[in-house]
Parts: structure tokens; sequence; C-alpha cells
């Protein structure tokens, strides 16, 4: 949680929003059923029970938390970044997932946690 507060301080903003996958299926579990076994999105009983005070502590921070059901928060941020984008707002992305790297443009940057 270090990192968040290092995060808030170093960026200047004016929307900081946490993005979380919702607990439902997502419009790609309809379309290719077997993402969920190729992927291994299944959440094991040990990590589900972390998720509520996760959440928890991450409002208790002040940051809030944001799941759009039936998406991905993968495609959440990405709409998030080309809708700044296109309103001129620079936008940062802070995640360990490289695979947001594909949004990095003169709008937006990434940073790892």
């Amino acid at each position: 949680m270090a990192c968040w507060r290092t995060l808030r301080a170093q960026v200047p903003h004016d929307l900081l929003p946490c993005v979380f996958d919702a607990k439902a299926k997502t419009f790609r579990d309809d379309i290719y059923p077997q993402l969920q076994a190729r992927t291994g999105r299944r959440c094991r009983p040990t990590l589900a029970a972390q998720i509520a005070p996760i959440h928890e502590a991450t409002v208790a921070l002040g940051w809030p938390v944001l799941e759009v059901e039936g998406i991905e928060a993968d495609d959440v941020i990405g709409t998030l970044a080309r809708h700044a984008e296109s309103h001129g707002v620079r936008t940062v992305i802070s995640t360990g997932d490289k695979d947001l790297a594909q949004l990095v443009d003169e709008h937006v940057s990434w940073s790892t946690p």
C-alpha cells in the first residue's frame, strides 16, 4: 500500500479510481467459454476471501473502487484512458499487468507498482 501513497503523492490527479474485475462472468466468457480454464480465472477460495478486505482497505485509503459488471478491469481501464485522451486529459496507469502497456502513448503513461 505504500506504493499507492507514493503514486498519489507524485502524480497530479483529479480522478484516481482503483479498478477491479467484477465477480460475474464477462462478455468474453460468453464469446469464448474456454477462457476461464485457459486463463485460470477461477478464483481460489483463499484468494476470494481476501477481495472484500482489499476493497475496504482501498476505500479507507481514499481510492474509489470501480467495478463494471460483465467487463474486465483491463477493458474498463482502457476505456477510461481513451475517454480521457479524447478530452485532452493525461492518464497514468499503475499496474503490473504488462498487457496494458499497449495503451501507452503521448497521453497515457504506465507505471509499475
